[in-house]
């Protein structure tokens, strides 16, 4: 009887076991850091990407630990769908893969489990606070959507500095971001009850397009960090 026992028990705890390590590194949504919010940049002649831009996705597992060489995607179809924004073909931030077809940028997680992204791609701003989508509250909803391995671990608000996708950032993008700006009621309320808010130019995600916002424009243009648009105009189709 006894020894019985201990059979059972034994193989319980090698049942547990296996099913441990069936789950572990398996990227988990609940506890991997996506965030909310991504901004998309240009380049500057010697092919460094706008450090501004800069966005870490951090993956674990159902148990909390960190998932190394995770394949992690943000997939930008529905941004690019609705003619809000566009990625570029080539990608000159190292480590990061492009696919025109999943309209995805790819990166492969460190031994942290981060994922470093860096994105050139604009915004499709034809002024006026026009383009793209909105309809009332339709620009607060994120378009991107973040996989990793496979597995969908959130979404993503577009921001983009690059309002045109010519010559870089630059004072025509200036312009385009003051037209959001000025012809949006969100300027003073909230993005949820705001019909023309623009995701595009609310650059720290805070709900209002405002002098942070341009502020953070500013320290973009200035910086000559984005000088360039997509390489050769190479902008996967949308």
């Amino acid at each position: 009887m006894t020894g019985s026992i201990r059979k059972v028990t034994f193989l319980a705890v090698c049942g547990l076991l296996s099913a441990s390590a069936a789950v572990a590194g398996v990227p988990s949504a609940g506890t991997s850091t996506v965030g909310t919010f991504i901004r998309l940049g240009g380049f500057n002649n010697s092919n460094t990407v706008e450090p501004q831009v800069q966005k870490v996705i951090t993956v674990r597992d159902a148990g909390g630990s960190v998932v190394q060489n995770s394949t992690v995607e943000i997939r930008f179809g529905v941004c690019t769908s609705t003619g809000e924004f566009r990625i570029c073909g080539d990608q000159p931030f190292a480590g990061v893969g492009v696919s025109c077809v999943d309209k995805a940028v790819i990166q492969v997680t460190d031994a942290s489990g981060n994922a470093t992204f860096r994105v050139v791609g604009h915004a499709v701003n034809p002024g006026g606070g026009g383009g793209g989508v909105p309809a009332a509250g339709l620009g607060d909803t994120p378009c991107a959507e973040v996989r990793a391995d496979g597995i969908v671990l959130g979404s993503l608000r577009v921001k983009a500095y690059d309002q045109n996708g010519s010559n870089g950032v630059n004072p025509v993008d200036l312009s385009l971001f003051l037209n959001d700006r000025f012809n949006s009621s969100c300027a003073a309320y909230p993005r949820a009850a705001c019909a023309s808010y623009r995701s595009r130019s609310d650059f720290n995600d805070d709900g209002t397009i405002n002098p942070i916002d341009l502020s953070l424009f500013l320290s973009v243009r200035f910086a000559s960090q984005s000088l360039n648009s997509c390489i050769g105009g190479n902008v996967c189709a949308p």
